[in-house]
């Protein structure tokens, strides 16, 4: 003879809850296994999309050196430089003016770059030069460059003996911000977008900490690897790290670490505090 069980309602209503909270489980996790496969699959790690954002790094650089105004390259395309296995979203370049041109701004610079080759370099959208400074440069009408100056960004005035530079032929090598450099710029970019008013930049969020923990990873062995036993006198070179910079990239370490407490071990290795006294 067959039984019948009859549920109560609160166990039902707990059954039930159970259901869901396993289908909301389920959704994150094909949500992140999606996440994983368009990462691992997005356009900007195509080959022949990178060489495009190289060479239009090369093409920027080469003309403001005949210009006479040395530059360093930053953000996800020198991470890229440095081995990053992401591609660049973009490219990012610090111009550095000499004395003689100290009184040169980002409009003269985007239109020096413009009118070497008209062709390749301009504006998206009607021109108006009083926004000119603010608006990005794109090559190719698809590759964004950005220009910045130093004191931008609490980026540096780079003296040339600073600068590094890919490996290659003189046409092909680039000029890079240095590594330690370079880290706490990515660190300062995490902390902004996350920070960013109405969420507006959260998107980038994952990208940053990807990059951060490359650079912790991979970078950090084989370009900072003396960072414990030299930080000091590191942060005391004031025209690379100002105090101000120096505080704030101290407090964003620990800010990181609180969210990614597995990395701490990787910034102590380099003589960072990781949590709050």
């Amino acid at each position: 003879m067959q039984k019948h069980f009859k549920l109560s309602r609160s166990t039902l209503r707990e059954l039930l809850a159970a259901k869901e909270r396993d289908r909301i489980s389920l959704q994150t996790d094909l949500m992140q296994a999606m996440s994983i496969m368009n990462q691992l699959s997005s356009p900007l790690n195509d080959p022949n999309v990178v060489e495009s954002r190289r060479r239009a790094a090369v093409k920027t650089v080469r003309i403001l050196e005949k210009e006479g105004l040395p530059c360093a390259i930053f953000g996800s395309m020198a991470c890229k430089l440095y081995g990053n296995e992401r591609g660049p979203y973009d490219v990012d370049i610090l111009v550095l003016p000499p004395p003689s041109r100290h009184d040169v701004t980002l409009s003269d610079i985007k239109n020096i770059i413009i009118a070497a080759s008209p062709e390749e370099f301009g504006y998206l959208g009607p021109s108006s030069n009083d926004i000119d400074a603010r608006r990005p440069l794109y090559f190719q009408a698809k590759i964004r460059i950005d220009v910045v100056l130093p004191g931008m960004m609490n980026l540096p005035a780079l003296l040339p003996a600073q600068i590094k530079w890919t490996t290659g032929s003189e046409s092909t090598r680039l000029p890079v911000l240095p590594f330690d450099l370079l880290l706490f710029q990515k660190l300062q970019a995490w902390d902004d977008h996350r920070n960013a008013r109405g969420g507006k930049f959260s998107h980038r969020i994952s990208n940053d900490v990807k990059d951060i923990q490359w650079m912790l990873r991979e970078g950090v062995p084989k370009y900072m690897k003396d960072w414990k036993v030299v930080g000091h006198d590191k942060w005391n070179n004031r025209s690379l790290f100002s105090e101000g910079f120096e505080r704030l990239t101290k407090e964003r370490v620990t800010a990181f670490c609180a969210d990614y407490w597995y990395d701490k071990p990787l910034w102590r290795a380099i003589g960072f505090r990781t949590s709050r006294v």
